[in-house]
């Protein structure tokens, strides 16, 4: 399985737009604040153009790799 946790329904195989915050409290506030909810209209309004299909929340791991 590739994440930690995913929507009900979600495929096991996304196309991601990573989002790094320091801990998982941090990113719960981020999900539920109010910005996110007026992006999400002005984004599916940009998305229908292009996309078809349903977008899924997947949660994973951050990996750092150094060089």
């Amino acid at each position: 399985m590739f994440s930690d946790a995913r929507d009900p329904g979600a495929p096991e195989y996304p196309l991601i737009l990573a989002i790094t915050y320091p801990d998982l409290d941090t990113m719960d506030a981020a999900l539920e604040s109010p910005a996110r909810y007026q992006s999400k209209e002005v984004t599916g309004q940009i998305v229908a153009e292009f996309f078809e299909g349903r977008i899924h929340h997947h949660v994973t791991q951050l990996n750092e790799f150094t060089h």
